[in-house]
């Protein structure tokens, strides 16, 4: 089909409309689908009502959003502060073991680096943080722990926020209003 074709059947008008729109108005329309589409994507769109690129694209942003929604839980679920270390450990566990997730050797990984015990002196409570990561990490779905291990330079900077925002959030709440925080 030819583009022409393409463009009147998605529009709806007649060829003349189309070339005046095109060569004489010069509508950025048609710049902007020649830029973003092929003529197969938009003929996939005119046959099906859909374009299998932008749905993956659509997949995509809704396991990066559950990736971003998993790091606030277990940064708010657990110390905030150690999210990036926790990450950091999970994604190194997925490198070492081919690429793929055992939450058995993780949870193993996690107890033996003991990452909240620098910052709590009780084992109890420290044993808590750990059992608490590892029911978070449990919970969420293989995919979106993959998608994190995979992408974790890119997802850097989503961390990075998230503690920033909470570390704000907590200075706040222990602010007594004297501008020095206890």
């Amino acid at each position: 089909m030819t583009r022409e074709k393409i463009m009147v059947d998605l529009f709806d008008f007649s060829p003349p409309t189309y070339y005046r729109w095109t060569k004489h108005e010069k509508r950025k329309i048609f710049d902007l689908l020649d830029y973003a589409f092929t003529n197969e994507e938009l003929e996939e769109y005119l046959n099906t009502g859909k374009i299998i690129r932008v749905e993956k694209e659509k997949d995509f942003l809704i396991v990066e959003k559950s990736a971003i929604t998993f790091f606030r839980n277990l940064a708010n679920e657990t110390d905030y502060k150690s999210l990036k270390e926790i990450i950091e450990l999970l994604v190194e566990h997925y490198k070492e073991n081919s690429n793929v997730i055992s939450l058995e050797l993780f949870a193993q990984k996690l107890y033996s680096k003991k990452i909240f015990s620098c910052l709590f002196y009780e084992n109890n409570y420290n044993a808590k943080l750990n059992f608490k990561t590892i029911d978070i990490f449990k919970k969420e779905h293989e995919a979106t722990l993959n998608y994190i291990c995979r992408n974790y330079d890119n997802l850097k900077p989503d961390i990075e926020k998230i503690v920033e925002e909470l570390n704000k959030r907590y200075l706040v709440i222990y602010d007594d209003g004297d501008g020095k925080t206890d």
